[in-house]
């Protein structure tokens, strides 16, 4: 008697290894959650960036403000900032203007009118009755400040304030050397 030719697999068995092979199989670098970290760590990023393209933050020139003795239309003495020459294309009416008393006080205004040419310091000096160790050490613009209600009083009358005027803003981004010199700013 011949043996019977059996096969040597059972059917069930073979179809589900061939069912196995039908199937795609990608390669596990990172785990699934490790990756949806890394997209929303990305769309963080962006974000950061965007944000940082589109806020501004404001650029300051230093002065010195000496409370007049002259008014305005309010009848308030006048503050005349003394600025040096450089930012004179850079100064505009209406510019805020941050004021910082002696006891480190910040009041806010904004810039009234700029007085026509240049002061040198000497001529500074004699204008506002400064000694000659006092302020300014270079050529100088005048812009006349409103005067906020807290310097209204006759006692400011002649003392000298730092003052700080917003010249322009740029980007936050701009900060950084690399997109400074992309913006070309």
């Amino acid at each position: 008697m011949a043996p019977t030719q059996r096969p040597l697999f059972r059917e069930q068995a073979l179809q589900k290894y061939m069912q196995k092979q039908d199937k795609d199989v990608l390669p596990r670098f990172i785990a699934p959650p490790l990756f949806l970290f890394a997209w929303m760590l990305l769309l963080l990023g962006l974000c950061a960036c965007l944000f940082a393209w589109g806020t501004e933050i404001p650029i300051f020139a230093d002065g010195e403000g000496i409370v007049s003795a002259k008014t305005n239309t309010n009848k308030n003495p006048t503050i005349e900032i003394l600025l040096p020459a450089t930012y004179a294309a850079h100064i505009h009416v209406g510019a805020p203007v941050l004021l910082i008393t002696g006891e480190q006080q910040s009041i806010s205004s904004h810039v009234l009118r700029a007085e026509p040419g240049i002061l040198s310091p000497s001529a500074a000096r004699q204008r506002y009755g400064l000694g000659a160790t006092e302020t300014p050490t270079e050529p100088s613009i005048v812009l006349a400040v409103a005067t906020p209600p807290e310097l209204a009083r006759s006692t400011y009358e002649g003392s000298i304030l730092r003052a700080q005027v917003q010249i322009g803003a740029r980007r936050i981004l701009t900060l950084l050397p690399v997109f400074d010199r992309l913006a070309g700013e």
